[in-house]
């Protein structure tokens, strides 16, 4: 853009996209529901948007791995091994997303 004492202004457009918003998790499944040592448990769950680090997956401080992921599907696995504290266990997910939100999740 140039001003009527020919002075050249560069002008730059953009903008920015705002995300306050923390990412969830749908269809969540946990299996089995009861375990054992041998026992394969699996933990699966489809995120709400794309995520930024890759998520985690844990049971009683004890990490599940990932298995496989796909576009916003991700599934996690994990050989129980005796190390578990008898009883109700519950499954904790991490997942944060490009802008940094986080969401801890427990079922």
């Amino acid at each position: 853009m140039t001003d009527l004492a020919g002075n050249v202004t560069h002008v730059i457009a953009g903008s920015v996209h705002s995300d306050f918003t923390n990412p969830s998790a749908s269809s969540l499944s946990v299996s089995p529901t009861i375990a054992r040592t041998g026992t394969e448990g699996s933990v699966e769950f489809d995120a709400s948007e794309t995520l930024a680090t890759t998520p985690t997956a844990n049971i009683a401080g004890s990490a599940f791995t990932l298995t496989s992921s796909s576009g916003l599907h991700f599934r996690f696995g994990r050989s129980m091994d005796g190390s578990e504290t008898e009883g109700l266990q519950l499954v904790n997910l991490s997942i944060e997303d490009a802008a940094g939100n986080s969401a801890s999740i427990t079922t």
